[in-house]
């Protein structure tokens, strides 16, 4: 039941995302956006906007590039639900799109969601729910803290392969999902960064 939970979730925020058209440099937003309600990330408690955006608070675009290795193109914002966050899409209309494998212009290549809870409890209880329903889950040392990476759906193509990590440091949880179906290494590193910021 929570798998379905999750995949339902996820399959809601892959049919909300908003996007520009054309190829567009992080910083500059996506011709032709409306900054209309998007669907709902994952764990959100109700609508979240999704607005084009010039930098992410949570994690610098050069960074998220490096550690998910693929070129960026443009970055959006995520507000409302009770959550905060970003969204990375891929660089498109490129003649390195296709061999470098980059997401559409619809799949965020990689999605951070922030909230924050009554207590610590309750968001290391999100924690432990969200990956529960992912596979393979894993803890993984994030520094001051532990968190849980997991298998789950963020890609369609990727056939719930896609790596997500999970943590909470008091009463905020950070979930980082990514469409990297290598392992843990990239989505870790980000959710580590995100961490020292919140």
């Amino acid at each position: 039941m929570t798998r379905l939970l999750s995949v339902l979730a996820t399959l809601m925020v892959l049919a909300g995302c908003t996007s520009g058209t054309g190829e567009q440099d992080i910083g500059s937003p996506p011709a032709g956006s409306s900054g209309a309600p998007s669907g709902a990330p994952s764990g959100s408690a109700g609508p979240v906007r999704e607005t084009p955006a010039h930098s992410c608070r949570f994690a610098d675009p050069a960074f998220v590039r490096n550690a998910m290795g693929m070129r960026l193109g443009r970055i959006t914002r995520l507000a409302g639900g009770g959550v905060t966050g970003c969204r990375f899409y891929a660089l498109q209309d490129s003649s390195l799109h296709t061999s470098e494998h980059l997401p559409g212009p619809h799949q965020p290549v990689l999605e951070i969601v922030v909230r924050r809870f009554a207590s610590p409890v309750e968001a290391n209880n999100a924690v432990v729910f969200v990956a529960r329903a992912g596979a393979h889950a894993q803890r993984v040392d994030l520094g001051r803290i532990t968190g849980d990476c997991f298998q789950t759906a963020f890609d369609p193509k990727d056939n719930s392969k896609d790596w997500a990590c999970a943590a909470n440091a008091g009463r905020t949880e950070v979930l980082v999902h990514s469409v990297d179906t290598t392992g843990t290494f990239s989505t870790a590193t980000v959710i580590r960064a995100v961490l020292r910021r919140v």
